[in-house]
């Protein structure tokens, strides 16, 4: 099944092509957002924690030294110092050191899959400022044309209340209508600064300070692939997959806890130059295996592996909800989708309907064939039309925006 965005007949809006697009926006978006290269820091961050992680499976060597001075027993000042090198190595600590790898290999890709999720949620909101944007921006022709056309009709009416030919209140509406009409352009002007504001929040400082100057080329898909949405597995969904690695992560978690209740089992080798008031130069070599286990800990230890066991269940329970979530606002997002893309298409019609409308109840009223009632309510609906394309234009892509998000599409 395929969805269409429909042509938009909007004639009162120049097609012009600009100088920033969206696709330049986005491209600053990943260069410039805050957030965005906060989770990239993270990650890497993450990903330092792994290889610190790895480390500790492996031998370690170690620099000693020390230098002493002691009262002898006989009163005497004596010394002594030593310098070597030591050699230590894990041997055996109840698979702590292969769970702590397995638990920061998890939270690596937790963090790099939160940044997918970062990059999702900002396209998202960066789709949705761009289409106020343009809104904006094409608002403000549209508004300038209603004052235009509403200037019009209040010369209009003026002539005809002056010729005696119409009542003081249908020129005082008119005239009320023209003032109303050039407030809205005023309030045009300030929305579009409040638009630039949006944008500028999420990639940072616009190349552009004229509004005018974005551009709206493919920006508005033409074609929708419905095909895409409509078996989508949401449990490859990111948000999901996020859930997923703390789940693991909390397993290793959990096994690490247990380890503690396990002997840990250490090798060492220490070569040494020992300096002393009597020697002045001895070497010493020596080697060993240590271990040390807990015997009685006021049950710290098996409290300590109940807690994990306990975040263990929380997040494979917080991995459930997001799934249902998901699945609720996937659904919620393809019905919005479908209602917008139907209100468009009215829309249109009506649009066209009432430029006619508009078009012939004008006509009779210059001749005196209508009243200015059914005049001024064909204009009023018209008026009403023109604006109401564009916010539907805008919708239409703010609905895509989420579905894409809560489809997990990305781009």
């Amino acid at each position: 099944m395929r969805l269409y965005l429909f042509k938009i007949i909007v004639f009162f809006v120049p097609s012009m092509a600009f100088g920033w697009s969206y696709d330049q926006a986005y491209s600053m978006l990943v260069s410039n957002n805050a957030e965005y290269q906060n989770a990239i820091v993270a990650s890497q961050s993450a990903k330092l924690s792994l290889s610190v992680a790895k480390s500790l499976l492996y031998p370690r060597l170690d620099l000693r030294a020390a230098a002493d001075r002691f009262i002898q027993e006989d009163a005497s000042s004596g010394y002594r110092a030593f310098i070597g090198p030591r050699i230590s190595a894990p041997i055996y600590r109840g698979g702590y050191l292969l769970a702590n790898k397995r638990a920061e290999e998890a939270r690596l890709s937790q963090a790099e899959l939160k940044v997918s999720v970062e990059l999702l949620d900002k396209t998202q909101k960066l789709r949705e400022a761009f289409a106020n944007a343009l809104y904006a921006k094409n608002y403000l022709s549209v508004a300038r044309n209603i004052l235009n056309r509403s200037e019009k009709n209040l010369r209009l009416v003026e002539l005809k209340y002056q010729s005696g030919r119409e009542y003081k209140w249908v020129y005082l509406t008119t005239k009320t209508d023209f003032e109303e009409d050039r407030l809205t352009v005023l309030q045009a002007k300030l929305d579009q600064q409040k638009a630039l504001v949006s944008l500028q929040e999420l990639v940072g400082e616009l190349p552009v300070s004229d509004i005018q100057e974005l551009d709206e080329d493919g920006f508005y898909t033409a074609e929708i692939p419905m095909d895409a949405f409509e078996h989508v597995d949401l449990t490859q969904h990111v948000e999901y997959r996020v859930e997923t690695s703390t789940v693991a992560e909390s397993q290793y978690k959990y096994d690490m806890n247990k380890s503690d209740r396990f002997p840990n089992i250490s090798f060492r080798m220490d070569f040494v130059l020992i300096d002393t008031d009597d020697e002045p130069i001895i070497p010493f070599w020596s080697t060993g295996i240590s271990m040390s286990m807990p015997l009685f800990a006021f049950n710290r230890y098996k409290n300590e592996q109940r807690m994990a066991a306990l975040t263990q269940s929380q997040s494979e329970l917080t991995r459930l909800q997001t799934l249902r979530k998901l699945q609720a606002e996937y659904q919620k997002a393809v019905n919005r989708f479908q209602i917008v893309q139907k209100k468009l298409e009215i829309a249109e019609l009506r649009l066209e309907a009432l430029q006619d409308r508009s078009r012939v109840t004008t006509e009779q009223y210059k001749n005196g064939l209508e009243d200015f009632v059914v005049w001024n309510r064909s204009q009023n609906a018209l008026k009403s039309a023109e604006t109401q394309i564009l916010e539907q234009k805008k919708d239409w892509m703010i609905a895509y925006a989420t579905l894409v998000r809560a489809a997990g599409k990305g781009l």
